[in-house]
């Protein structure tokens, strides 16, 4: 057994990208001691943790929350949960991320 490091909050939602790095996604502003707006990369190889751009921004009633994390091969990461903004655009809680560019289907 190994652990990466911690979050501030809970992890609510992990996917594996490539068979090699791990993503999680929960209502933490922090992981592995960097700043990571609900949404993080954890590459086991190296032991560091990368965010994905600016992440997620606040939703309803204050709320900023990853609940779904689902990779697929063709497309990006989907990220799923309660929030408002994603990378900087406007979401209805849903979003698709291509490298740490994200945009909103």
């Amino acid at each position: 057994w190994s652990t990466p490091g911690g979050t501030n909050r809970q992890i609510k939602a992990f996917a594996t990208l490539d068979g090699r790095a791990l993503v999680v996604g929960g209502g933490f502003g922090s992981a592995g001691g960097i700043d990571a707006a609900a949404v993080v990369e954890h590459d086991p190889a190296t032991g560091f943790w990368t965010p994905y751009g600016s992440g997620i921004g606040w939703g309803a009633r204050g709320v900023r929350q990853v609940e779904a994390l689902a990779q697929s091969p063709s497309a990006g990461l989907w990220v799923g949960g309660t929030f408002t903004v994603a990378g900087g655009v406007p979401s209805c809680g849903l979003a698709l991320w291509r490298g740490t560019t994200g945009r909103t289907p």
